[in-house]
């Protein structure tokens, strides 16, 4: 199953709730880790219900415990969402970095990478 490419920027037709981008996949566009995937793990800085920054995770170079925060308009979404990492960020549960890792294998794996 293939992953398309959600929008490389960001519009009033995202989600309008706080915490709706978490567990979904992203690509640095920007910044010397530019073409890295990511998860996203929290949401900063709101403007009205738009998050201003994101808090990527790779589960190595950035782990759970030091996320690496990045402007939005830095991030290209990609389509897809691991549901078990939402669901533990919902919770407010932390999230083991061999769950990220093995998240965004998977995700690479199933075809999931776009041009990044």
């Amino acid at each position: 199953m293939a992953f398309e490419e959600v929008s490389s920027t960001f519009s009033d037709s995202e989600p309008d709730r706080k915490g709706s981008f978490t567990g979904r996949y992203a690509v640095s566009v920007a910044g010397h880790d530019a073409g890295r995937l990511y998860v996203i793990v929290g949401e900063e800085g709101f403007s009205g219900m738009q998050p201003q920054s994101f808090l990527l995770c790779d589960g190595r170079t950035h782990r759970f415990s030091a996320p690496k925060r990045k402007k939005r308009r830095h991030v290209r979404l990609l389509g897809g969402r691991d549901e078990a990492i939402a669901a533990l960020l919902a919770q407010g549960s932390p999230v083991d970095d061999s769950v990220l890792i093995h998240s965004l294998r998977c995700f690479k794996g199933s075809g999931g990478e776009t041009d990044f």
